[in-house]
């Protein structure tokens, strides 16, 4: 028989007043035959992104807004205070910007119900690909970010950093995932795997929207720290 899974779709929110009413619309319209919960987790924002989640959320059943205002926890922080409250099967990471659509997690749900663990969208894996290009320097920073991991964590897969990820819920029970910045998708994989789970890697369509926080410089130094924290187990 195969296995209807339930799923909770996390989205992490800071100043996403632009965006969080057409993440919730999309993905409800694109997932809604499921049984489904949509979360959005906002911390620290500055503008009406956890006033527009609160207004979504009285409107639809299906739908929980968490707020912790003044605090910054960072994507990986904002993920877990959602995973703590997750109720279903399977739970889905994706940014509020829907720079991957969520048609992606059907496919993902297939790879999860076949026995995956943990299914990480990639723009470089076969099927992979950007529907606008990043700048030189945001391509740059991936590649070396990408070779730093693979250096350092001896990891195989093509793309670390991809705003998508499929995880079956009882996976965060046996793994203790304490990085919250930038390293956050990198301690997940490197910590699933090292628990001998299974991870695969998915070719996604990804598209630039063109409002990226990263700031190369600066946030390539803290990358490369909690990288280097990561691996000393601190």
């Amino acid at each position: 028989m195969e296995e209807t899974l339930s799923v909770s779709v996390i989205f992490p929110c800071y100043n996403e007043e632009r965006n969080v009413e057409k993440a919730v619309s999309e993905t409800l319209d694109t997932l809604g035959d499921l049984e489904l919960e949509v979360i959005m987790e906002e911390d620290g924002s500055s503008d009406r992104t956890a006033e527009i989640a609160r207004s979504l959320a009285d409107g639809d059943p299906r739908v929980r807004a968490l707020s912790f205002p003044g605090a910054r926890l960072g994507r990986g922080g904002g993920f877990l205070k959602g995973a703590e409250v997750a109720s279903k099967d399977v739970i889905v990471l994706m940014d509020a910007d829907l720079a991957i659509h969520p048609r992606h997690v059907r496919d993902a749900l297939e790879r999860i119900a076949a026995g995956a663990d943990l299914v990480i969208g990639s723009r470089n894996a076969h099927g992979g690909r950007r529907i606008v290009n990043q700048t030189w320097a945001r391509v740059l920073t991936g590649v070396v970010y990408r070779t730093l991991v693979r250096l350092l964590f001896f990891l195989p897969h093509s793309d670390f950093q991809c705003g998508f990820k499929v995880m079956r819920r009882r996976i965060l029970d046996d793994i203790d995932l304490t990085h919250w910045d930038w390293e956050f998708d990198t301690e997940l994989i490197w910590k699933v795997h090292r628990a001998g789970l299974v991870i695969e890697e998915m070719g996604i369509v990804w598209t630039e929207r063109g409002d990226s926080r990263l700031h190369i410089f600066p946030d390539a130094l803290r990358m490369l720290r909690g990288l280097i924290l990561l691996r000393l187990g601190r």
